[in-house]
């Protein structure tokens, strides 16, 4: 091959390969939650979490990022999900999927819930004001897993997880049913009367629910570290 024609050859090549590989790229488009989840018990000092539940048609499709949109005025978080498409051979079945969207921190007040260009509104999430200055109104146990189950008709809920210090210890676990929500608050003490000793110090409860009916729900457990864990749960 001509020497003057073998540079030619290489960047066309890789121009060729480069366009071959963006070809096979996931492309973004709109998705939809079909039910979204908002636990209560948000102050306006909080991170706020919901979690959106939905479903694709086929095996082409993975949940990306989800955009928001605040408006203080009108109190409205506006959601707009969105998807991964991916080409090649799609399977002809549902996908279902779940997402937890970080909202952040917003005003007291009783927040409508948008979805989409059109502004649906899919739910709404109460935000009290809160009555300190500090993180959180409680002292949360740092968790890192949280397991539900049912004992015949009796709901349990198990939070493990490492505390950092040996002075801390689980203080007691509020627990909040409501209509399609299981929120969890592990309330961590200190213990002033003795030395302490860093370390990994693990910790495991298990408290109960009570008689939760069939269905499903979201289980959400505060954590020390702000984000709580959130998980879909059934109840049979």
């Amino acid at each position: 091959m001509n020497n003057l024609l073998r540079p030619l050859v290489i960047i066309a090549t890789t121009i060729i390969c480069n366009l071959s590989m963006a070809d096979n790229l996931p492309k973004k488009i709109p998705s939809q939650f079909n039910k979204i989840y908002a636990p209560g018990g948000f102050d306006s000092n909080d991170h706020v979490q919901i979690v959106g539940e939905g479903v694709f048609h086929n095996s082409c499709f993975r949940q990306a990022e989800t955009i928001i949109q605040i408006d203080n005025v009108k109190k409205q978080v506006s959601v707009f999900p969105v998807a991964y498409e991916y080409p090649g051979i799609c399977l002809q079945f549902m996908v279902p999927f779940q997402h937890v969207v970080d909202i952040g921190i917003l005003e007291a007040g009783n927040w409508e819930i948008l979805q989409g260009t059109l502004h649906t509104k899919i739910g709404s999430v109460q935000i009290r004001k809160s009555v300190s200055d500090a993180a959180d109104d409680f002292l949360y146990a740092p968790v890192s897993q949280a397991f539900f189950y049912k004992n015949n008709s009796t709901g349990q809920v198990n939070v493990t997880g490492e505390f950092t210090n040996d002075c801390l210890s689980i203080d007691e676990i509020k627990v909040t049913i409501e209509a399609n929500v299981i929120a969890i608050q592990p309330i961590a003490k200190m213990s002033t009367d003795k030395i302490c000793t860093e370390g990994l110090f693990p910790f495991s409860k298990t408290v109960s629910l009570g008689p939760v009916p069939a269905g499903k729900y979201l289980l959400h457990v505060r954590t020390l570290n702000g984000n709580a864990i959130n998980s879909i749960v059934t109840a049979e």
